[in-house]
């Protein structure tokens, strides 16, 4: 009896160890003859994924899981044709995804489309807006903006490389597309240029290398083997994710073919912006181009407001341009005085920043949010300006900088403000007669207000400073929503807290820096 027990026991033992070696070999043999399909899809198929509803691809499903196959089932569902397009962010770039769903995706119906978060809170702001989203990690530093090549920001940039590889592993072709940029036409249709290359990569003007903002990873064994390199190159305090891939690329040398899309048509940000010339909307329109990659300069802060002023931000959050009871000042830097007799003596960037200066305080006083003009360019630093060209904020001081101080939905607004199709047509059309105060620089004979138009409703102050309550007394009762000056090249007297309070917090937001704005 006992020999029965112990020989069926021994036979019970000999078919489980067949099973699991039998399977095992098939899920080995699987994998390595069509790693196209890779541990993923056996993983898939054993939790049984497939049978799972749509409705549980809901983020709020997904922040509840960090399983990597809840996100191999998002991307499954949301691929079309072969193909996902991945796009990685964290909750403080929230906005320029929803920049990039507007202006990109939706305006050319890329439904193909997957946002990744490395935080809980990303996917609640942009789901609203229709665009497909799942949480990947929860990063600790997710809701802190990173500057470019900080420790945070390279730890934040190498997920990339990880969420590439799943995909690639589900047997997708996988296009990564950076948060600031925007598509200027469909760029589906230009992954045709080579059919047998495994990378197909916007050119890198820091040389012909792979792009890590904006590229096209096929499904090919050599293209997965590079992506396990990359990732088995990160360490736990890495430099940028292009560094990897490029450095596993040059690694693998022939063994990889990789194709450089052309750049006068994927165009990065110091080729479109810096050598295009383009600074507000309509410079030297680029009919030819198909996308605008935002990059070549520092700090989201800097990306979103050059993005503006050349009318490719359409992100309406808090009613950034619908507000219908808002109100404005908008002034102009009308005088070039550097070279000019007539100013001999004064610097035009020193009468600008006195200007703004005196522009904020108005605003502080009578509760106007500043729209700022354009600046002259010269002084500029890292920009050679077109003859006559006039410049933006962002060319002569630190965006970044200024917005820790004065937040952008309150106090100021970029200069083409006005001819945003968001902007209240009320609001556009609803400006007061224009005003000039009267100061120091028309004293002058040779200076005087003749050359002004009779329209121009001069201000006299007692003084040759401001007061804030000749302020309140000629603005405070003015109904229109925006408020028109001439110019602004007067000082105020520091008569009141306020005033002293406002400046002082201007002496620190205002920072000069140059066109990339390198230095914060």
């Amino acid at each position: 009896m006992r020999s029965s027990v112990v020989l069926i026991g021994i036979l019970l033992a000999a078919i489980i160890y067949v099973f699991y070696e039998t399977s095992y070999q098939s899920m080995k043999s699987r994998s390595s003859s069509h790693r196209q399909q890779g541990f993923v899809n056996l993983l898939t198929t054993r939790f049984d994924f497939k049978n799972k509803p749509l409705e549980d691809l809901s983020y709020t499903s997904f922040n509840k899981s960090n399983d990597t196959q809840v996100f191999i089932r998002a991307v499954q569902t949301y691929a079309s044709n072969g193909l996902i397009v991945i796009a990685s962010f964290d909750f403080t770039y929230a906005a320029m995804a929803m920049n990039l769903f507007l202006t990109s995706y939706k305006r050319f119906n890329i439904t193909n489309h997957l946002f990744v978060a490395s935080d809980s809170l990303g996917c609640g702001k942009i789901e609203p807006y229709g665009a497909h989203c799942i949480q990947y990690l929860n990063m600790k530093k997710a809701k802190a903006p990173s500057i470019y090549n900080s420790r945070d920001y390279n730890i934040k940039a190498c997920v990339k490389p990880r969420i590439i590889l799943e995909c690639l592993n589900t047997g997708l072709d996988v296009l990564l597309v950076d948060l600031d940029i925007v598509f200027l036409k469909n760029p589906l249709s230009y992954f045709q240029y080579c059919q047998d290359c495994d990378v197909i990569t916007q050119y890198d003007s820091a040389g012909k290398q792979i792009n890590s903002g904006f590229f096209l990873v096929r499904n090919t064994r050599r293209a997965i083997h590079l992506f396990e390199q990359v990732v088995k190159m990160i360490p736990s305090k890495p430099v940028g994710d292009q560094v990897y891939m490029n450095r596993a690329a040059r690694k693998l040398g022939k063994k990889i073919k990789i194709h450089h899309l052309p750049g006068e048509l994927f165009q990065l940000g110091n080729v479109f912006f810096t050598q295009g010339h383009r600074i507000f909307i309509g410079d030297n329109p680029c009919n030819e181009c198909v996308l605008v990659h935002n990059n070549y300069i520092v700090s989201l802060e800097a990306k979103i407001y050059r993005f503006k002023e050349y009318g490719l931000w359409v992100v309406d959050e808090h009613g950034y341009y619908s507000d219908s009871d808002r109100k404005y000042i908008i002034y102009d830097n009308p005088i070039q005085f550097n070279h000019n007799e007539k100013y001999k003596g004064f610097d035009t960037k020193k009468m600008e920043l006195m200007s703004l200066k005196a522009a904020f305080v108005i605003g502080r006083i009578l509760n106007r949010t500043v729209i700022l003009p354009k600046f002259h360019c010269q002084g500029a630093n890292g920009y050679k300006p077109l003859t006559g060209q006039m410049c933006h904020f962002g060319t002569h001081y630190s965006v970044r900088k200024f917005e820790s101080y004065l937040p952008v939905l309150t106090t100021y607004r970029e200069h083409v403000f006005l001819e945003h199709p968001l902007v209240p047509k009320m609001i556009k059309e609803s400006k007061s007669e224009t005003f000039l105060i009267y100061g120091p620089l028309w004293q002058h004979p040779d200076r005087g207000l003749s050359s002004h138009p009779d329209s121009v409703n001069v201000l006299k102050p007692k003084g040759d400073r401001v007061l804030s309550t000749e302020i309140r007394k000629w603005f405070l009762s003015k109904s229109s929503p925006i408020l028109v000056f001439h110019s602004l090249y007067n000082e105020f007297d520091t008569d009141n807290k306020e005033v002293s309070d406002m400046l002082d917090v201007l002496s620190k937001a205002i920072k000069n820096t140059d066109f990339m704005q390198l230095r914060q």
